[in-house]
């Protein structure tokens, strides 16, 4: 859906005016709910590539909400320089955040949270 609003504000060349910040809101409300209560938690036990792939989800929308807040912040004033200068603005930010991303993930990767008992977090018991 974000690169739908991408393509709108190329294809139109005036900027919108929803913001992604509501829909991002909702999706950490329920990433959180479904970490903190326990029932909802044990999805991650029957669907153990979940976790990863609601992390990188996550963090992905956050970059594209950062490159639609790019785009239309240089699409406000009708000049063809910056539109250009703000669609490779966009486009250095996409590529540098996701590059960050990769590395990040290739340095610590996400593990999945089913049947590592009873921390979401993956903490080790200090007992032990």
């Amino acid at each position: 859906m974000i690169l739908g609003d991408i393509n709108t504000i190329l294809r139109t060349g005036f900027a919108l005016g929803f913001t992604w910040d509501s829909f991002l809101i909702g999706h950490s409300f329920m990433i959180a709910i479904s970490m903190l209560v326990p029932p909802l938690r044990k999805i991650y036990d029957y669907f153990p590539w979940l976790f990863p792939y609601v992390v990188m989800f996550f963090i992905n929308s956050l970059i594209m909400m950062m490159a639609v807040y790019i785009l239309n912040y240089g699409y406000e004033v009708r000049d063809t320089a910056r539109h250009v200068f703000f669609l490779i603005v966009m486009l250095v930010q996409i590529i540098v955040c996701r590059f960050a991303m990769c590395l990040y993930f290739w340095r610590k990767p996400v593990k999945p949270l089913g049947n590592r008992g009873g921390d979401p977090y993956g903490h080790e018991d200090e007992d032990e």
